[in-house]
């Protein structure tokens, strides 16, 4: 222990009472220092790659200064550290920058620290130096404290604010420090410098984000997957509702999805609809006897549907009337698209045939003398055709009206000379 530093101290004091203070020193110094850990981080907003004031801090004091962060990737901070018999008198160390604009900046300060356990102070000033004149503002001085009666004595830790009014160029910043009458004869200490944090007045900004092969009018024709962003600039969420990730894989007419999140600037809320169908519409043919003579009727009718966004436009052709209208094969084209963008397709044939029996059965339906009618029917069954040509041309326009005898000889063509298939029919 280095009592000639105490003797110079205290020197006249009475034998007994240089006694009684080496006893405290002895106690005091004789208790483990605690030894200040890296920088803690203030109260504030930190400056991710930002410079607060607008250039690098430095620092500068006696001892081991340590520049841990000049603030171009995070909080500026420094630590200080010095041990000897310099200590007992006080010493001060400066942590600044330079003013990139001018006006009022507000910082927050960390100071945590060791000086000792015995007589300890601890001191903080602001400052600003403008046009080479420095201009200090005491911003705490605490001690000093005797052994173990509490801080500053065995370690401190203070923190606060303080706003510095300067102009473009002015140097600014901190000179801090302190004293002990300790044998151990240490002052270490460290410094963080951040922006307070500015009030959130705006709740977290929710934005979904969906993905899929996006159709029409709004509709997805696959598999959706959904996301949500949620964002805010000024604090922290505190909490979330329905913001998970989701898939829509059915489809459907509308599945609606809401996140909900808090922050200090208040809770706000998204939702979403998704629409989904990737089915196509549905083309269907019905009243299909697939084969017809020509004495008969065709009924064919085609439907175009769509179970989840609707039809928006088909060409879905029937067929319907007499069959001898329909001679040969025929087949019907048809196609549909729905609202989201699916197209399907569909087609159906019949084929009408002529026969002699068929053939007859018009002659009686258009012969109003049953004698003709039936001497007719005999010479398509006996296979007379050019006697039933010319049995038909001399009755036209007497016991049958000249269109339908028209059409009897030439129904009587196809069924000799039977026409090519044919495609959708008018």
């Amino acid at each position: 222990m280095r009592h000639v530093s105490l003797l110079h101290r205290w020197n006249g004091k009475a034998a007994v009472v240089f006694t009684s203070l080496l006893l405290v020193v002895s106690a005091c110094s004789d208790a483990v220092a605690p030894v200040p850990s890296a920088a803690k981080t203030a109260p504030g907003a930190r400056p991710a790659f930002s410079l607060i004031g607008g250039s690098a801090w430095s620092a500068g004091g006696p001892g081991t200064v340590t520049l841990t962060n000049d603030g171009s990737t995070g909080d500026p901070s420094m630590s200080y550290a010095m041990a000897g018999p310099a200590v007992w008198s006080g010493q001060s160390w400066t942590f600044g920058s330079t003013a990139g604009s001018s006006g009022a900046l507000a910082v927050n300060y960390d100071y945590s620290g060791y000086h000792a356990w015995f007589m300890v102070r601890v001191w903080l000033y602001a400052y600003v130096t403008h046009n080479s004149v420095t201009t200090e503002t005491l911003i705490g001085s605490w001690g000093p404290a005797s052994c173990c009666s509490g801080a500053p004595s065995g370690g401190f830790h203070y923190t606060g604010g303080h706003t510095f009014n300067v102009q473009a160029g002015d140097k600014f910043g901190f000179r801090f420090g302190g004293s002990n009458g300790d044998s151990d004869a240490r002052l270490l200490g460290t410094l963080t410098v951040t922006q307070p944090k500015p009030a959130d007045t705006t709740p977290p900004v929710i934005t979904p984000a969906l993905t899929g092969i996006l159709g029409n009018n709004g509709w997805y024709t696959s598999n959706v997957g959904l996301s949500w962003s949620v964002t805010d600039a000024e604090s922290a969420i505190s909490s979330e509702t329905g913001c998970d990730a989701a898939s829509v894989t059915a489809d459907t007419p509308g599945a609606s999805f809401t996140c909900s999140a808090t922050s200090a600037g208040g809770t706000s809320s998204a939702s979403v609809t998704v629409k989904r169908d990737a089915t196509p519409p549905v083309v269907a043919f019905s009243g299909n006897a697939g084969s017809y003579t020509v004495d008969q009727t065709v009924a064919i009718s085609c439907s175009a549907t769509d179970a989840t966004s609707g039809v928006a436009s088909s060409n879905c052709p029937g067929a319907s009337g007499d069959a001898y209208t329909f001679v040969g094969t025929q087949t019907l084209n048809a196609s549909a698209t729905d609202n989201a963008g699916n197209n399907a397709t569909g087609s159906t044939s019949f084929t009408v045939s002529v026969t002699s029996g068929s053939l007859c059965n018009l002659v009686n339906r258009w012969v109003s003398q049953h004698g003709v009618a039936n001497s007719m029917c005999q010479q398509l069954a006996n296979g007379a055709y050019g006697a039933f040509v010319n049995h038909v041309g001399a009755q036209s326009g007497k016991t049958v009206s000249a269109d339908h005898a028209a059409l009897l000889v030439t129904l009587l063509n196809d069924m000799l000379n039977p026409p090519p298939p044919v495609g959708t029919p008018n």
